[in-house]
């Protein structure tokens, strides 16, 4: 197995990290308040702050943007 970069253990943490707070009691009440949009719009915050911007675009909730 080679040495993963930076961004997939960035994207690894961030799989867990969502996880962990959709099974958190305090979290999973304001999640359930949440329609389909602005659990998108959360996960793409999340995904911004590290690093990773998204965009919606077609079928995909988020679309990774390429780098300029």
């Amino acid at each position: 197995m080679s040495k993963p970069t930076a961004n997939e253990q960035k994207l690894v943490d961030i799989c867990f990290e969502i996880a962990m707070l959709l099974n958190d009691k305090q979290y999973r009440k304001n999640f359930n308040k949440m329609d389909n949009e602005k659990l998108a719009k959360w996960v793409e915050r999340q995904l911004n702050i590290c690093g990773f911007e998204t965009i919606p675009m077609g079928s995909s909730w988020g679309y990774l943007r390429e780098s300029p």
